[in-house]
């Protein structure tokens, strides 16, 4: 038997999460969707999915602080996180990536454009302290100097 990677799709506007919808679901994805990051953080609670799609200014608690939220929960580190916006505003994006998306798109897209997104998402490799290291350990050695 074998199971299909799961996305969340967090974004407020029906028509896009619409579109989203069909292209993750066309890459072989069960698909789920909230309008909303606090419904979404309370989902990813019961289930967490494989990948999520933020959308950058929704309601709910501030996209910024879903990232850390959802990072923090067993196994959240492994999510990959797509980090979907509206504008290029260079200091936004450095505020996403901090958080812990591992990457953004600009709205509106083109279908080829969100499959790139993805694949490059998944193909992507981490850096393998981060998964040679506790999570609980790695602040301390960073204080310190060491990487």
């Amino acid at each position: 038997m074998t199971f299909k990677q799961s996305c969340l799709i967090v974004e407020d506007s029906d028509v896009v999460r619409k579109v989203m919808r069909h292209t993750i679901e066309d890459l072989g994805f069960d698909v789920e969707e909230e309008a909303d990051t606090t419904e979404a953080l309370a989902r990813c609670k019961k289930v967490l999915p494989d990948m999520v799609l933020l959308d950058w200014h929704i309601a709910g608690c501030q996209p910024i602080d879903f990232i850390p939220a959802l990072r923090s929960l067993p196994m959240g580190r492994h999510v990959k996180i797509l980090y979907v916006m509206t504008n290029n505003d260079p200091a936004e994006i450095g505020r996403a990536i901090t958080a812990g998306a591992d990457g953004y798109m600009f709205k509106p897209f083109l279908r080829v454009t969100l499959e790139a997104k993805i694949t490059a998402l998944l193909t992507r490799k981490r850096d393998p302290e981060d998964e040679a290291l506790d999570y609980m350990t790695k602040p301390v050695r960073v204080a310190l100097g060491a990487r």
